[in-house]
């Protein structure tokens, strides 16, 4: 086989190879954030989290959300949940960025054309 459509080939393997691990790790922090309370489902993410500190900001001791299906979910100790939505947020996002650094750090087209 030609040197050139070697070297050709091995970069879309490279690319496509890249390409799953940064989508397998985007599943992964998308499942990271995602937590059930009180029968609800919630994504704990930046909307979430500035809602619940300005409601806490504002002296509100419990609201009611509606979870990702809709459904209305009491939370009755807002610190407690902000504090937790903020943790998964902040363990997620940090491992994400460790995992997609890592992969950046891994691709070498000199490696996958030699």
């Amino acid at each position: 086989m030609d040197q050139r459509l070697e070297k050709a080939l091995a970069i879309a393997r490279l690319s496509a190879g890249v390409r799953e691990q940064r989508a397998a790790a985007r599943l992964k922090y998308e499942n990271d954030v995602r937590f059930s309370y009180g029968g609800g489902i919630f994504n704990a993410g930046t909307e979430l989290i500035s809602f619940l500190g300005t409601l806490d900001t504002l002296g509100k001791t419990q609201v009611v959300l509606h979870d990702l299906n809709g459904f209305p979910v009491l939370v009755e100790d807002l610190k407690g949940f902000l504090s937790d939505v903020v943790e998964r947020y902040y363990q997620a996002t940090h491992e994400h960025l460790a995992t997609d650094t890592r992969i950046k750090r891994s691709r070498s087209i000199e490696a996958a054309i030699k």
